[in-house]
């Protein structure tokens, strides 16, 4: 089985020209053609983004499903989060809230149907501090350690690759890029500095590839991965999922 899997933090779709146009992020994800799709910074019905449902409005235009994970709340609505697009059958998804001072953080987990078995996919966003980011990744690992089926967790990280904070996931997951050798950085997009965008996967999968997509539509640079799923999986624990 092969997947192909994508993480993009979009800024609500305001690219490097300060302009909102989604159409572009639409065009980028439509080129990448992946299985699933992990983004961050996704607007709902905010002034500053035309008052558009961004994930619906990208999974209309690319013919997907969509999973919203709302991080920021306001007195009637939820309008900012974390989204999974999926091409695949959504089975059930379940959103975690992150510990951690500052801006809210959130842990998005949906399952799918791959057709040779489901498969988890987290979508996440750390914040800006070491001491958030290490509250986060522990609560992430938690739920990592609980999963028992091939899992993919990918997003905005905020931290480059070595930072303490991350220790937690490293004997659960996989780098793609380091794996693949394919470590370019990934923010700023116009002249990229860091690599804080990662896709990191359960040892049920072997990584055929993992490259950074040239893009101005936000100020991050999405990352692309070929996943094949492995005939001799690792398992581990195991968590119900909430239907959606």
């Amino acid at each position: 089985m092969l997947l192909r899997v994508l993480t993009y933090n979009i800024r609500h779709g305001e690219g490097l020209d300060g302009r909102v146009a989604l159409g572009r992020i639409a065009a980028v994800l439509a080129a990448c053609d992946a299985d699933l799709v992990a983004l961050q910074e996704v607007d709902v019905f905010r002034p500053r983004s035309g008052f558009r449902h961004q994930a619906r409005a990208l999974a209309w235009v690319l013919g997907t499903q969509y999973v919203f994970g709302p991080t920021l709340v306001g007195a009637w609505a939820p309008f900012f989060g974390n989204a999974v697009l999926s091409k695949l059958p959504v089975l059930g998804a379940h959103r975690y809230r992150l510990p951690g001072k500052g801006e809210p953080r959130g842990l998005l987990r949906v399952t799918v149907d791959a057709g040779a078995g489901p498969v988890d996919f987290l979508a996440t966003h750390l914040g800006l501090s070491t001491e958030a980011r290490r509250a986060q990744v522990k609560r992430i690992a938690g739920v990592l350690g609980e999963i028992n089926k091939p899992f993919v967790l990918a997003g905005d990280f905020n931290c480059r690759p070595g930072a303490a904070e991350l220790a937690p996931l490293l004997p659960l997951a996989t780098d793609v890029a380091a794996a693949a050798g394919a470590t370019e950085p990934t923010f700023p997009a116009g002249e990229p500095e860091a690599r804080i965008d990662y896709i990191l996967v359960s040892r049920h999968w072997e990584v055929h590839e993992a490259k950074t997509i040239g893009s101005e539509a936000s100020d991050h640079l999405p990352v692309l991965a070929v996943l094949h799923k492995r005939q001799d999986p690792v398992g581990g624990g195991g968590e119900g999922v909430l239907p959606v």
